[in-house]
């Protein structure tokens, strides 16, 4: 979705005006991306790819991955790039942190960097560059949709999974109180945003830290 996008914006900016380099890998099951961050993505980098198979199963990979001329970070983990997924959900991430000086942290790199060529390369059968074309047949099979075609999910949708449900399953879970997500940028707003609490566990061995979405 956009919000994720939007989040991401200004440094996105600030690293192509750098002389940086962005591309992104993007499923589209579920109805959850919807047609103007595919188009937001395709301005950012026109390397930019969807990952589609109609053979029943989902591309479900969630991989950020940073690099430099000497060091990387590779984010593995549950979240999705959406406003949920970054800042409401409960998500559970991996960040690995990799200096090229030494071999085993490149050979690492690497193997990451290899699985996101693969699927920026348009000569995969079930790899295509994000196109106007593209997306008009994607958007004529309905297998995606425009923002405004897809509700935002938020606190009234959230609220809704309540009804129904017996007292006695409430009672053993009951009711959280949603993060508040910031908004996306056509919608600007002057209240101050809450920021979900960030649990980062000390360094253990190696180079590699974990973060956990704190209820």
């Amino acid at each position: 979705r956009m919000s994720g996008l939007d989040r991401l914006g200004g440094s996105i900016d600030t690293l192509l005006n750098r002389g940086g380099t962005v591309a992104g890998v993007v499923g589209i099951e579920g109805g959850i991306t919807t047609i103007e961050a595919l188009e937001a993505l395709s301005r950012i980098s026109s390397d930019s790819t969807i990952f589609y198979t109609v053979s029943g199963y989902i591309f479900h990979p969630k991989l950020y991955l940073m690099s430099g001329e000497s060091q990387a970070v590779v984010v593995v983990g549950s979240p999705n790039l959406t406003r949920d997924g970054l800042f409401r959900n409960v998500e559970l991430a991996t960040a690995i942190y990799l200096d090229f000086q030494h071999h085993t942290d490149l050979e690492v790199y690497n193997r990451y960097e290899l699985f996101v060529t693969e699927l920026l390369d348009q000569t995969n059968q079930n790899v295509r560059r994000i196109t106007r074309s593209v997306l008009e047949i994607l958007a004529a099979a309905g297998l995606i949709k425009r923002e405004a075609q897809v509700g935002e999910p938020g606190p009234p949708l959230r609220s809704r999974r309540t009804n129904g449900i017996s007292e006695s399953v409430s009672s053993l879970f009951p009711q959280l109180s949603v993060p508040v997500a910031p908004p996306i940028r056509r919608t600007p707003s002057t209240q101050p945003v809450r920021q979900p609490r960030i649990v980062v566990p000390p360094q253990t061995v190696g180079t590699a830290g974990t973060f956990i979405m704190q209820l």
